[in-house]
């Protein structure tokens, strides 16, 4: 339906582009001298305009050679970093304390030696009791005091549970960012 539309109109088109070829070829050949206005001012009918197209030329690499640029090695005067100290901002602080106010805590709690605690405490297999400790840990994160707060009601497990406190290592409780010796209530559960 669309290029019945073009075929349509495509005399009507043919005839306009004609007709303006014709006009462009009267003026520029000197049969249409009109006059700009009344009076006669244009310019007379033996000027003819010419156009010439210039080609670029092909594009040539240069002729001079680059010149060959040495780098010198430049001087560095190492005696001024003498002068430099670095200093570790955590220097002689323990690790672990973070926080501006924390308590005690384990570093890292070993399942495995709790389990072996329990067998020398005489648990059998799915037997579980609960001791909790009181336990200090020191400034340095060492175990200070191990007392039974409240006990399993069985007095090896209670034993096995305060060794199995001291075998741990500690990161100590802090105040204002500083390490300090602090008592924690700490639970145990070994099962057999």
């Amino acid at each position: 339906m669309a290029i019945s539309r073009v075929i349509e109109g495509l005399p009507r088109r043919a005839g306009i582009a004609v007709a303006i070829g014709l006009v462009h070829y009267c003026c520029l050949t000197g049969w249409g001298n009109f006059p700009a206005n009344s009076e006669d001012q244009g310019f007379p009918a033996t000027e003819m305009l010419t156009a010439t197209f210039i080609p670029e030329a092909p594009r040539v690499p240069d002729a001079v050679p680059l010149p060959v640029i040495t780098l010198q090695r430049p001087t560095v005067d190492t005696s001024i970093l003498t002068n430099v100290v670095f200093t570790n901002p955590d220097a002689g602080k323990v690790p672990g304390v973070v926080s501006p106010m924390s308590a005690p805590h384990p570093m890292a709690p070993d399942n495995r030696s709790r389990s072996i605690h329990a067998r020398r405490a005489g648990l059998t297999p799915g037997e579980v009791l609960t001791v909790i400790l009181g336990v200090q840990v020191l400034a340095d994160g060492s175990v200070g005091d191990v007392t039974v707060a409240i006990t399993s009601g069985n007095a090896a497990a209670d034993e096995l549970a305060m060794a199995y406190a001291r075998s741990l290592k500690w990161v100590p409780g802090s105040v204002n960012r500083q390490a300090t010796d602090m008592r924690i209530r700490y639970v145990i559960v070994l099962d057999g």
